[in-house]
């Protein structure tokens, strides 16, 4: 079908077919869902339950990863490492 994209849900492989209006509708709700979250981050006046409530409804999994430590090398640094930063890689439900 012209103008139809298949939409896969998140846990489950279903796949039905939705218009573009209809994804266009799907998505600036997750934006504005999301928009809310963000806004949530930056205003103190939010608890922190909330916030994370918010931020529930936007996010599927967060995953990080740091390399090891290492030694640094020279003078007097024998016992001195650095701390690689953290990477977290952020997965938004759809």
């Amino acid at each position: 079908r012209l103008g139809q994209f298949a939409v896969r849900h998140n846990v489950v492989e279903v796949y039905h077919y939705i218009s573009l209006a209809e994804l266009d509708k799907l998505y600036e709700k997750k934006l504005v869902t999301l928009q809310a979250a963000l806004n949530a981050l930056l205003d103190e006046d939010v608890s922190v339950t909330e916030k994370n409530k918010l931020l529930k409804t936007c996010i599927d999994k967060i995953t990080y990863h740091r390399d090891p430590l290492e030694r640094m090398t020279g003078k007097g640094s024998n016992k001195k490492f650095t701390a690689p930063p953290i990477k977290l890689t952020i997965t938004l439900k759809v």
